[in-house]
Order: C-alpha cells, then structure tokens, then sequence
C-alpha cells in the first residue's frame, strides 16, 4: 500500500514541528510565526489526525490547467491512488508525449492519471473502472472540469480483450497487485502501436526485470525505458517502440 499523497509534506512538518519546539525543553518560546502543535508531547498525534484528514480530501491534480483541483475519493472504496511524488516523476517522464494525445486509464480508480493528462495537454482520455461508487465520482469529476474523458464501467480486462477501433498513445495501468501482469500486457498488444507508451504498477519486490522480460515478449519492438520504486511500488515506463527519441 502506498503511503498517501502528501505523507511526504507531513514528515516535513513533523520535522519543522520538532526544531520548533524543541527550544519549549529548555523553557524557551517556539518563534512567533509557527502554528503547529504547542506541545512537543502531541506532534505525532497532530500529523497523524492531519493525514487522516488529507486523505478523506482525495488526491488532487498536480499540474497543469487543473492544477490544484482535487478527486473526492468515495468512502468504503479500496483503491490506492499513485502518490504525488510518484505522478510528478512520471509526468515528467511524459512530457513531450501528452499534448494531443490519446490516453487509456485502465483499473481507473480515482481517475488521476487521466484527469492528470489531460490536465496536461492530452486529447482525450477513457477511464476504464467496474465500481459503480468509483464510476459515479468519475462521472462527476469529470462533469465538474467539463473533461474530454470517456468514463467506461466495466472490468479492464474485458474492455482490452476487445479491439479498438483505434490505439491510444498511452496507457496507464495499475491493476490489483495480485493480478498477472503478463495476462494485461498481453491484451494490451492491440492497444499500442508504434510510438506509444505503456505505464504499469506492481509490487515492489516484482522487481524491474521480470517487466523488462515481459515487454520483449509481446509483438513488434519493446523496450523498458524507464523504472523506479515508490514505497511498496514499483512504477515502470515502456514503449513499443525502438526509436531511441522517447523518453
């Protein structure tokens, strides 16, 4: 499980909480303009209430013309957004791709990644996702930015075991870390053509080459072009495609 999305702010805080405070052992003041906790006895509670209460706030857009804006998460929904830092990394990663183009949000959940891209320029984008709470939030998420997505309710795997009537230049999938990965890629060979990119999570002790190994197996030129671990995550970049340009 992911850490949640601003867990990085909040040690920051912590921190700043704890040089602030400490002078209060000594019997002196915490300067005039820190507004954390008086006590350093209750730092840790604080942070802890201040995460909970970020995380009922959803995950928010982090870039972009949406910059800012945050994906109410619906309660009694297992979903586990990929984290700021995380989306940060591999936005960058995709910046010179997303203008214009076409984006698959498979195993949507919150919608992020594609609300993200298209945030940043993206065309159009499908979220894919067979919860009716998750699929109602994306419907209103995306009447709310007024958003050129395409909210699909259905399992992802049935959705890509069909053919499209075109393919997307990026995929995102983050499927449910128990699922095979081969099994996704696999269907998703039809989805992809040359010059597009392909986004997967998995568990981090997956590790990078069984993914590596994966993508040279599916048709036509594969490469992995960019990975790195997050947390319980491993977050991976591919493309098929062997032009030495991307990314």
């Amino acid at each position: 499980m992911f850490r949640t999305p601003d867990d990085s702010c909040a040690d920051e805080e912590v921190i700043t909480a704890i040089r602030c405070l400490a002078p209060s052992l000594r019997g002196a003041q915490a300067p005039q303009d820190y507004t954390g906790p008086r006590s350093i006895l209750n730092v840790a509670g604080f942070f802890m209430q201040k995460r909970q209460t970020r995380g009922s706030e959803g995950v928010r857009i982090i870039g972009g013309a949406w910059r800012g804006r945050r994906i109410a998460i619906p309660p009694a929904t297992a979903v586990r957004p990929t984290p700021d830092r995380v989306r940060e990394t591999l936005f960058n990663w995709l910046s010179d791709f997303l203008p214009g183009s076409r984006c698959l949000d498979l195993f949507a959940g919150t919608g992020v990644l594609g609300f993200e891209a298209l945030s940043r320029g993206a065309r159009e984008a499908w979220l894919v996702e067979r919860d009716p709470a998750l699929v109602s939030a994306l419907n209103e998420r995306k009447a709310s930015l007024q958003a050129s997505a395409r909210v699909i309710e259905d399992d992802a795997l049935q959705v890509i075991s069909k053919t499209p009537s075109e393919p997307f230049d990026i995929v995102f999938a983050d499927p449910p870390f128990d699922m095979d990965l081969v099994v996704v890629l696999q269907k998703l060979a039809v989805w992809v053509d040359q010059k597009n990119l392909i986004y997967v999570e998995r568990q981090a002790q997956a590790g990078v080459q069984p993914l590596a190994d994966m993508l040279e197996a599916l048709p036509g030129p594969n490469s992995l072009r960019r990975a790195v671990q997050a947390g319980s995550a491993s977050v991976f970049c591919g493309s098929r495609n062997d032009a030495t340009r991307l990314l």
